[in-house]
């Protein structure tokens, strides 16, 4: 595993912490260790869900940061990490998040990427629309409380709504 790997070479993660298997998940899922910022991915309106945008909507900078990982390894790792749970259905994915829930007694993003050969976290956001509505489905609260998500997607919405307005 990388973060073994760094871990034993004592190359530390950020803040000076061990590396793990949900650290590195990050950065091999997201775009700006390859340099590239990218805007727009979603988008909601007031009082609704918030909705994934056709990737030709993204607003995409290439090369507004340094790139800490090589495109080619990045594509890759995305290969690998869809290849996880490629062949899991809805149901499987649901079954192994009351199965992880049980020998756990809760449930994150980072306790689902821990697990070496379980599916990636990112996959329960292509299918379910994100690790919140996949806990409603198995009717799992977690500790904190994150309706202020939702609610902060809708005051930027509004919040640009506004600005548009006054410019105009």
């Amino acid at each position: 595993l990388i973060a073994d790997k760094l871990n034993r070479n004592g190359t530390p993660a950020e803040n000076g912490t061990l590396w793990t298997r949900g650290k590195i998940h990050t950065i091999l899922t997201n775009e700006k260790y390859i340099g590239n910022n990218v805007y727009n991915r979603t988008s909601s309106k007031l009082k609704t869900k918030t909705v994934k945008n056709p990737k030709e909507e993204w607003i995409r900078c290439n090369k507004a940061y340094k790139k800490v990982v090589s495109i080619k390894k990045f594509l890759k790792a995305q290969e690998i990490i869809q290849a996880r749970s490629k062949n899991m259905t809805n149901e499987d994915l649901l079954e192994y998040l009351r199965l992880k829930l049980k020998e756990k007694g809760k449930l994150s993003g980072v306790i689902i990427d821990e697990d070496d050969f379980g599916p990636s976290s990112s996959i329960y956001k292509s299918r379910f629309g994100g690790l919140i509505r996949a806990y409603e489905l198995i009717e799992y609260k977690p500790e904190h409380d994150y309706t202020y998500l939702e609610i902060n997607n809708q005051l930027r919405f509004f919040y640009s709504m506004l600005i548009e307005t006054f410019k105009n």
